[in-house]
């Protein structure tokens, strides 16, 4: 399925359509209406570090974290 998010513009260039639009401002909805939730009871420098040790877990693992 194929939904149109993103574009080429004239000089090939991809730009977000109105639909992908809609979707990354109700994504960010969404991911802001559960943060308080999901980080209740999480300090801040622990909240912080995740992502870092992620970053090294996941090589470990087979994963691939080098940007696209």
């Amino acid at each position: 399925m194929e939904r149109k998010l993103l574009v080429p513009d004239a000089d090939g260039r991809l730009r977000i359509t109105d639909e992908g639009r809609a979707l990354h401002q109700r994504a960010a909805e969404t991911q802001q209406a559960s943060r308080p939730h999901v980080h209740a009871g999480v300090p801040d420098e622990e909240y912080l570090v995740t992502p870092k040790v992620l970053q090294r877990k996941i090589p470990q693992a087979g994963g691939d974290v080098s940007p696209a």
